[in-house]
């Protein structure tokens, strides 16, 4: 198994379409892109900042959360602990 990164705009405003690029523009790289237009994601997740990041492992359990930019060191270990 592999490892799906998801992108979710929260931002009512902007279309998919202006996410995708501004996603790419920033260097976002290869993910998955969604809309949460009705704040699903949001309340599900429990999310209080954009720019939120939060990693979820195969069994569906949240192991790491950040309301602020992440580093990729901080990241990468969070990842390598989901992919465990």
């Amino acid at each position: 198994m592999g490892l799906d990164v998801v992108a979710v705009n929260i931002y009512p405003r902007a279309g998919l379409a202006y996410w995708k690029e501004y996603w790419q523009a920033v260097g976002g790289g290869d993910v998955i892109y969604a809309q949460d237009t009705r704040s699903e994601v949001i309340i599900a997740l429990r999310v209080r900042s954009a720019g939120s990041t939060i990693v979820v492992n195969r069994q569906g359990r949240e192991v790491y959360r950040d309301g602020s930019a992440t580093t990729y060191e901080v990241l990468k270990t969070a990842v390598e602990k989901a992919l465990n």
